[in-house]
């Protein structure tokens, strides 16, 4: 009875295919397009590209970012040769890649842990990535590792081995060149946030970007990943960051699971409050006319939220609040 409660708790596990290929591989260009055929079919499984240097140095995604994607290769142990593919953690081969059933084994999975992310522009010229983990279920986790990979979705190229369409690049890892170790978080507690920013190249198209947040145990296997939205080059600026860390504009309790009430120096300059989910949508646009009361919000469903509070000398405060 406990074990059907605690299930009942976690979050879907997702799956994410870690594809290792190079642009001058005859042998890629021939394994590529049965696998991205049997992935199509499987629109929920998240998927990132990485360009090693070998067993062709000169591939050009490679050498726009080799120490990266060396690693990240190295990393699982398939550095050498490509295709390799990597699904939650598990190496596969190229020929069983091709088949919608080397999924099968990874689908129905749950997870105590759940992610949420967002990548926002950051000023001019760069871009940040919020990453949230939080325990929702009682688990036995200790040490585990985040890896947050910037990719590109589509890369239009003409590569010397006849592929002419590159699917979900790896671009840059906001989190270095090896994954942040970091502790679980305990459920029902603290969670734990991650925040970096990269400057923005002009290789990448903006339009096309999004970030992949992978949560590991240390023996590689996956814990958690999910994939934030796409760049919004018009998102939260420099600007907003600031008022984010201004510890006199805070969202209280956090979490919740009814009630949130706003602190902050300057309730009466608040003209609206606009609350939206982690993509950037609308859920909640609360009365002010009763702000010290609280911001009933019950009807939202679990999750990390922004809440957005318009001034009326027309600038804009925001925070992030967790919905239990």
């Amino acid at each position: 009875m406990i074990n059907t409660q605690v299930n009942a708790q976690e979050v879907t596990k997702k799956i994410v295919v870690e594809h290792f290929t190079n642009t001058r591989c005859g042998l890629c260009a021939g394994r590529n397009p049965p696998f991205y055929s049997a992935l199509n079919q499987k629109p929920n499984i998240l998927h990132v590209a990485y360009h090693p240097s070998s067993p062709f140095s000169n591939c050009l995604f490679s050498t726009q970012n080799k120490a990266e994607n060396d690693e990240r290769t190295r990393f699982y142990g398939v550095f050498g040769g490509t295709p390799r593919f990597i699904v939650n953690g598990e190496e596969k081969s190229s020929t069983a890649m091709q088949n919608i059933s080397v999924y099968t084994p990874f689908e129905g999975k749950t997870t105590p842990i759940n992610l949420a992310i967002e990548i926002l522009a950051a000023g001019a010229d760069s871009i940040r990535v919020h990453v949230t983990i939080t325990a929702v279920a009682p688990h036995n986790l200790t040490n585990l590792t985040l890896y947050v990979p910037l990719i590109e979705e589509v890369v239009n190229y003409a590569a010397p081995n006849g592929e002419g369409i590159h699917y979900d690049v790896f671009r840059k890892s906001f989190s270095g060149i090896n994954p942040v170790s970091f502790p679980a978080p305990a459920h029902n507690g603290t969670p734990y946030d991650y925040t970096a920013t990269l400057a923005k190249n002009t290789l990448w198209n903006l339009d096309r970007l999004y970030a992949l947040a992978i949560v590991q145990q240390t023996d590689k296997s996956i814990v958690q990943t999910e994939t934030s939205p796409l760049f919004d080059k018009n998102g939260v600026s420099s600007t907003d960051q600031k008022i984010i860390n201004d510890k006199t504009f805070v969202v209280t309790p956090n979490p919740s699971n009814d009630v949130v009430f706003i602190k902050s120096d300057d309730l009466a300059a608040i003209s609206e409050i606009q609350i939206y989910d982690i993509g950037g949508k609308s859920v909640l646009i609360p009365s002010i006319i009763h702000i010290e009361s609280g911001i009933d919000i019950s009807s939202l469903p679990q999750g990390t939220f922004l809440l957005r509070a318009n001034r009326k000398d027309g600038k804009s405060m925001v925070t992030k609040f967790i919905k239990k």
